[in-house]
């Protein structure tokens, strides 16, 4: 492990991707975040318990599709970054939302986050 001059490890960025502007970005792409979830191996009772609070606090579909891929990226935060873009790549095209799939596996390549107009191409 190499460190800074300061003699601490360094930590290496996260992917673009996976950034949390980039999962807000991409949770507006969602029309179905409960079967992505699944997909995506979030415990059902975590499904369950996020929804209820999204109701009781009246957020939207969107914020509650945040919130649900960032709890996804917090359990695989041991995880490398190439192992959960590609379980999210994989995810994505399980629900049918090859074109997102794609858009995701290209801005990967660019090292760019994801942004609502990437989207609208």
């Amino acid at each position: 492990m190499t460190e800074t001059k300061e003699g601490l490890p360094k930590v290496k960025p996260e992917a673009s991707v996976l950034t949390d502007n980039s999962l807000g970005n991409l949770a507006r792409e969602m029309d179905n975040i409960l079967e992505l979830s699944m997909y995506l191996n979030i415990p059902n009772v975590t499904i369950v318990k996020l929804k209820n609070e999204s109701a009781e606090r009246q957020l939207t579909d969107t914020e509650l599709a945040h919130n649900l891929l960032l709890q996804w990226k917090r359990n695989r935060e041991s995880a490398r970054d190439k192992d959960k873009i590609a379980e999210l790549e994989k995810a994505l095209r399980e629900v049918d939302k090859h074109e997102v799939a794609d858009v995701l596996k290209e801005k990967n390549m660019q090292n760019s986050e994801l942004t609502t107009d990437c989207f609208n191409q």
